[in-house]
């Protein structure tokens, strides 16, 4: 995790900032790590992190990153839908899964 924060790249999006570094061409699959700066009870912030994982999941980067994932105070209280949008144009943002078919 620590290398994707100090090699990858940084977008910032409206709920959601991606931490990204795109690996050489070894066909692994894309890892993931996903922090929540949600300063409620554990219960909640849990929830945004499932949340996150799930959206990240059917956004279906394909291979070849490492991503982090950290979700802001407003992702605890906003619908799916909104997350994912968040989610999908960070993503985007940052070149992730751009070569997907």
């Amino acid at each position: 995790m620590h290398e994707v924060f100090a090699a990858g790249a940084r977008i910032r999006g409206d709920l959601v900032t991606v931490f990204v570094r795109k690996r050489a061409a070894d066909g692994l699959p894309t890892r993931l790590g996903v922090a929540a700066r949600v300063r409620r009870c554990a219960v909640v912030r849990n929830r945004v992190k499932r949340r996150l994982r799930a959206a990240f999941g059917d956004y279906r980067p394909g291979p070849g990153y490492d991503v982090v994932l950290r979700a802001d105070e407003r992702a605890a209280e906003c619908s799916y839908d909104d997350l994912m949008k968040g989610l999908t144009g960070a993503l985007r943002a940052a070149g992730v899964g751009e070569d997907k078919p």
